[in-house]
């Protein structure tokens, strides 16, 4: 069923990576621009560096992004730091993304873990701390990597946690478990996979089991959406957010 105008106003915009459609993902002026294109929420990559700092990036490699070959596992933050992403926007360090969403009072942020591990989950805990942002900043991991994910609560309690449960009938029994505040459903970019995602969500009837979610206090969203069928169809299905790496086309679609 679709939903009107004024329902759809109530779902939250979440930009994924920053706003990936704009090309400088993973950017302080990639989160801008999504702001100005009305997203109240962000995810943004998060991994370490050599010397075990945090930074604001999707890839292994820093190839796609900046044109040079750096394994960003194996680079000192000072030597990442001289790269651009694309020529023009430095790569950030985790404490630069938080100070720069604690001046947005309003929005969200979701730290996804990649190359993960229990140093990762402590920097991203003690980081969150550091600028008293555990209210609306999340660390973010798939439910085979909820390890990690706990450990950030295990570093820090204040943590609130972030849950990609993966199949569409595991989302209540996953969220229970890991005891996450917000679940984020949907596919990756695997062409495919939205296809068989929305076939299973049809099968164990995923509109009822987000409301039965949303009844015992999580906060569900979904995606990630970018054509204007997914968006409708996420929407559909009674979600409170939708992922997307097009902000100003998801408000265009939900404004109706």
């Amino acid at each position: 069923m679709e939903r009107g105008a004024a329902e759809n106003m109530n779902v939250r915009i979440l930009a994924h990576g920053c706003g990936m459609i704009s090309g400088i993902e993973n950017t302080i002026e990639g989160m801008r621009r999504v702001i100005e294109q009305g997203a109240h929420g962000i995810e943004c990559d998060v991994q370490l560096t050599k010397d075990g700092e945090p930074v604001l990036h999707h890839d292994r490699t820093t190839e796609r992004m900046t044109g040079r070959r750096r394994r960003v596992s194996q680079t000192n933050y000072k030597d990442l730091r001289e790269l651009r992403v694309l020529g023009r926007y430095p790569i950030p360090h985790l404490n630069e993304a938080l100070e720069f969403f604690s001046d947005w009072k309003e929005g969200s942020l979701f730290m996804d873990f990649h190359n993960s591990s229990l140093a990762l989950a402590e920097a991203v805990a003690k980081a969150t701390a550091r600028y008293a942002l555990e209210e609306r900043a999340y660390p973010l991991t798939v439910y085979d990597e909820r390890r990690f994910l706990l450990h950030t609560k295990d570093v820090n309690p204040k943590m609130r946690l972030a849950l990609m449960p993966e199949y569409p009938w595991a989302i209540l029994k996953r969220a229970r478990e890991v005891q996450a505040n917000q679940v984020c459903v949907g596919w990756d970019r695997i062409w495919y996979n939205r296809y068989l995602f929305k076939a299973a969500s049809t099968l164990v009837n995923l509109s009822s089991i987000i409301k039965e979610a949303r009844q015992q206090g999580f906060v569900i969203s979904a995606g990630v959406a970018n054509r204007p069928e997914d968006i409708r169809w996420a929407a559909a299905q009674g979600v409170q957010g939708i992922w997307t790496d097009d902000a100003a086309l998801c408000r265009k679609i939900l404004e109706g």
